[in-house]
């Protein structure tokens, strides 16, 4: 499907999110493949898989926002804002309604 195509089917279903809300998601989606480039084509920075994968990735990428958003003193990641945690957090969590879907 293409970026006008979705654009064009999220104003059916949500016409008062459209404003930025695709865009945001392709942005998520675009992060999260240029971080696992750096992975050097592995996209699994873990061996476990499938729902219970995806849940620990959700887990560690939630931990990160609180620890991100709730202390002053955090540890600073490079390249990983509370923004960019956000985004990962986007995207592993509809990762793991896909392994989800695939189980109903």
């Amino acid at each position: 499907m293409t970026e006008n195509a979705l654009k064009k089917e999220l104003e059916k279903i949500c016409p008062n999110c459209v404003d930025g809300f695709l865009d945001e998601l392709l942005r998520c989606a675009r992060l999260h493949s240029s971080k696992n480039a750096d992975y050097n084509g592995t996209s699994e920075l873990y061996l476990v898989t499938g729902v219970k994968g995806r849940i620990a990735d959700v887990w560690r990428k939630m931990i990160r926002v609180m620890t991100l958003g709730w202390f002053d003193n955090a540890p600073k990641v490079p390249n990983e804002t509370l923004l960019d945690t956000t985004q990962d957090l986007t995207v592993y969590s509809i990762l793991l309604t896909v392994e989800l879907r695939k189980l109903l």
